[in-house]
């Protein structure tokens, strides 16, 4: 009798082997990108109420900008990338951002501008023009996906830290046209 219960087990075993799914490694699935519409919007802590604009986008600019472009806007230099814990400091390594990434993963330029300092956004005579491309462009691995509001914040703080109008109100289009980045 004590064999028949193995034997049965085995049995029932053997039976179900053919419904038993095929489970994929997760490092060999590509994820699937949410639409824009579908994506929760970036987890930024609740600064209060005399918070501005570019407090806000300061923090939005932490969480997506400051990887290419830097801590302190300074673009992807090797000082900037020695900060990183050392397996992550040559962006182009086989396997991690050169032409053969991982599915999950993305090619960058090797020359990522910086963007706050002199000679820095020359390309844009106002905010609004700053605001257009960064919206369209940007973050370089998923241009697009961050909500109006974070790309009006991460603007804002731009604007900001040129010394340029620290802004209460919400900064728009028409605001945003009259900010000169040169003045």
């Amino acid at each position: 009798m004590a064999l028949a219960i193995p034997a049965f087990v085995l049995l029932s075993l053997a039976a179900c082997a053919g419904a038993i799914p095929k489970i994929t490694p997760l490092a060999t699935v590509a994820p699937t990108p949410l639409p824009t519409s579908m994506r929760p919007p970036l987890i930024i802590p609740d600064l209060g109420p005399d918070a501005t604009r570019a407090d806000y986008g300061e923090w939005a600019y932490r969480l997506v900008c400051s990887a290419c472009h830097g801590n302190r806007g300074q673009g992807l230099t090797n000082e900037w990338r020695a900060q990183w814990p050392l397996e992550d400091q040559n962006c182009w390594q086989s396997k991690c951002h050169a032409p053969n990434h991982p599915p999950d993963g993305f090619e960058i330029p090797h020359f990522v501008p910086p963007v706050l300092g002199s000679d820095t956004l020359v390309r844009f005579d106002n905010a609004l023009d700053l605001h257009d491309y960064i919206r369209q462009s940007m973050p370089w691995q998923e241009p697009a996906s961050l909500s109006e509001k974070e790309y009006w914040d991460i603007t804002a703080y731009l604007v900001r830290q040129r010394g340029l109008q620290a802004r209460r109100e919400p900064l728009d289009a028409a605001g945003a046209r009259q900010i000169q980045l040169h003045p």
